[in-house]
């Protein structure tokens, strides 16, 4: 039976008046909301909502020139229903949620995100890339089942691929973030975390990718890359240490 999509409320949530300097950072909770159509409304301003397979505007994360990458079809992810929750169904090809510049801050961030991915033990697996055609900082994947993260540093001589050892569970729903402070990364799965220290700035100011494909020259050695296939439950990206 056909699934009823919902009205959306367009009297989204705002944040509070601010009160202290660090009220003024950004907490982008992404609405997975279908009632949105083929927009991710963030509740806090609208600068910051991500569009559904969209990104085709000079500069950000895809452009029409880079057309040749992209395979043919219909690159925004489905709405479908996992339980009670609106989740987003990635077919592994060409689907992406495209966020706007400055959606990951190029400073210290707290990202997380709930995805039940479907995964290939032969292929290295894009989670999220804060880049167009040059990395601005974070890009997460998932290599051999385990969360591998890589670094755009202002320092071109640093680009470090960080294996985490975290497991991600193929078929199931698993909890991961990533998080920098601007002295250490931490990355966690399912509540189990990875620390690396680490001093250094992002490389450049860029929008960001969920899903999408990755340049084989910034990706970890030798991967054979591959959209994200799977569903995605919740997005969130937190300004500030």
């Amino acid at each position: 039976a056909p699934v009823e999509i919902p009205v959306w409320d367009d009297q989204a949530e705002k944040p509070a008046v601010a009160q202290t300097p660090s009220d003024l950072l950004p907490v982008l909770e992404y609405r997975l909301d279908p009632a949105a159509g083929a927009t991710l409304r963030n509740g806090w301003d609208p600068a910051f909502d991500a569009f559904l397979g969209s990104g085709f505007v000079y500069n950000e994360a895809y452009n029409e020139i880079d057309a040749g990458r992209i395979a043919p079809g219909r690159r925004a992810p489905e709405w479908v229903k996992d339980g009670e929750d609106w989740c987003l169904k990635f077919d592994g090809v060409n689907d992406y949620v495209n966020f706007p510049r400055e959606a990951l801050p190029n400073a210290a961030f707290a990202l997380s995100m709930d995805v039940k991915p479907e995964l290939d033990d032969k292929a290295t697996m894009v989670l999220f890339r804060h880049a167009n055609w040059i990395r601005g900082s974070i890009a997460l994947y998932v290599v051999n089942g385990e969360l591998v993260a890589r670094w755009g540093d202002r320092d071109l001589k640093r680009e470090p691929t960080f294996e985490t050892g975290l497991k991600v569970t193929s078929g199931a729903w698993n909890r991961i973030s990533a998080s920098y402070d601007y002295e250490k990364f931490v990355f966690s799965v399912d509540g189990q975390e990875k620390i690396v220290p680490w001093v250094g700035r992002a490389w450049a100011f860029k929008p960001s990718v969920f899903g999408g494909h990755d340049k084989t020259e910034l990706a970890p050695k030798n991967a054979k890359l591959t959209y994200f296939r799977g569903l995605l439950r919740s997005l969130e990206i937190r300004h500030g240490k």
